[in-house]
């Protein structure tokens, strides 16, 4: 293909350009069902190897279908529950942590009632807030007795 003067294109860019868009056997328009469960099959077993996709696809480029997977089928998969990248039933990591942080809030929900319990039998305030997390309960006693240098 001959490089016009005028246009500034590198040897890389006019090839692109034919191989994508000016070649006469490029097929146009949108994706059949046909196509669609053709390129889920084979990527499930090729994984994102485009250009091997396309030679089962005539007509149809690499950079076409991946485009294509990317804004079409892996969303459709995503809705479906299915995860793109295995092709297996997708485990929402999101539920797994509502159900796990649900199950924390009513763990720290009975500490705070049993404190509150504890507070009314003994007439001690004691409060989860008293202490930060990892730290140490000093009594006041205790803290009375430490060594200074």
């Amino acid at each position: 293909m001959v490089r016009s003067p005028w246009l500034n294109r590198c040897g890389k860019s006019c090839r692109l350009r034919w191989i994508n868009y000016l070649r006469p056997d490029v097929k146009r328009g949108e994706f059949s069902e046909e196509e669609e469960r053709v390129i889920v099959n084979l990527h499930s077993a090729l994984g994102n190897k485009w250009s091997r996709i396309a030679n089962h696809l005539p007509g149809r480029t690499d950079n076409e279908i991946k485009n294509f997977w990317n804004t079409h089928i892996r969303k459709k998969l995503l809705q479906m529950g299915i995860d793109p990248h295995t092709h297996k039933p997708r485990i929402d990591p999101s539920h797994i942590f509502e159900s796990l942080s649900a199950a924390w809030c009513g763990t720290i929900w009975q500490h705070r009632k049993s404190m509150e319990q504890f507070s009314k039998v003994t007439g001690r305030s004691h409060s989860i807030s008293q202490y930060p997390v990892g730290a140490e309960s000093v009594t006041d006693d205790e803290s009375k007795h430490t060594d200074k240098y």
